[in-house]
């Protein structure tokens, strides 16, 4: 079983080929030479550094993307909230669709957060203590 990497070989099989062409062809000799050497330090530092870093951790949380959010789930409730709120004015009721939304979004926060559901019974304490009276109302 072969254990170099396949890079490596087809660097192997290029700076052979380089070889016999400089060897049939002595005018582009010194120019393919050359780009052997290219390849040759290119591929030793691909080999080293590849080496030098293979027992390296990645640092845990760092450089990481944020875990993706659905598309349009929070902004499109956003706007409609956003909307049915301005049409109320600021002294009528909160409309159901709004609440609706609330309760969605705090119930998918606290499960994927907390590990908490709001349907569970056992869970209802901790859901208190993380939330205010008129959150647990939505919540609810």
């Amino acid at each position: 079983m072969n254990l170099a990497p396949r890079w490596l070989r087809a660097s192997f099989w290029l700076a052979l080929l380089t070889m016999l062409i400089a060897i049939s062809k002595p005018p582009v000799a010194p120019l393919l030479l050359r780009a052997m050497v290219v390849i040759a330090l290119t591929a030793a530092a691909v080999a080293g550094l590849t080496g030098a870093l293979r027992d390296v951790e990645p640092v845990s949380g760092s450089g990481r993307r944020a875990d993706p959010v659905e598309p349009n789930a929070v902004p499109r409730e956003l706007a409609m909230m956003t909307e049915e709120l301005r049409q109320i004015g600021r002294r009528g009721d909160i409309p159901p669709g709004v609440i609706r939304n609330l309760r969605n979004s705090l119930q998918h926060r606290l499960w994927y957060r907390h590990g908490l559901a709001v349907t569970s019974t056992a869970h209802s304490d901790a859901i208190r203590a993380l939330l205010s009276p008129n959150g647990w109302l939505v919540a609810a």
